[in-house]
């Protein structure tokens, strides 16, 4: 998306990448469990790590579209833009919460104070009063 929500991996890309993106050639981390170990990310070619698709790959495509980042550069440069725009914003002093969806509240411990049925209807009233 414009905004990235899981920031850890472009993070990453964001802080060891060139301008030319010739010395990444994927982000990952480490997942242990109990009944083994793998890891999560995305490479720019198949085989550099278990389990973790290249760009071009059927699975890597879910997640990726090929319109919007045709390429391994591509994706990296929206990275970066990505996180420099928020970064700025922190810089800035814009603290806004930005939650796309409901599920992003999942482990909120204040949820109860966010008064969101009220924003809810709020932005249903501003709705039906566009309609009119």
């Amino acid at each position: 998306g414009e905004r990235i929500t899981e920031p850890q991996l472009p993070i990453y890309a964001a802080i060891a990448g060139h301008p030319e993106h010739t010395d990444i050639a994927g982000v990952a981390f480490g997942q242990v469990h109990i009944d083994g170990a793998t890891f999560k990310g995305i490479n720019q070619d198949d085989g550099l790590l278990p389990n973790v698709h290249a760009l071009d790959s059927k699975r890597g495509r879910r997640i990726f579209s090929e319109t919007a980042f045709p390429d391994w550069a591509s994706l990296l440069d929206h990275w970066r833009t990505a996180i420099i725009r928020v970064a700025e914003e922190v810089q800035s002093g814009h603290a806004a919460i930005c939650i796309t969806h409901d599920e992003d509240l999942r482990y909120c411990e204040v949820r109860p104070l966010l008064r969101l049925a009220e924003r809810q209807h709020q932005f249903e009233k501003a709705s039906s009063e566009v309609r009119q």
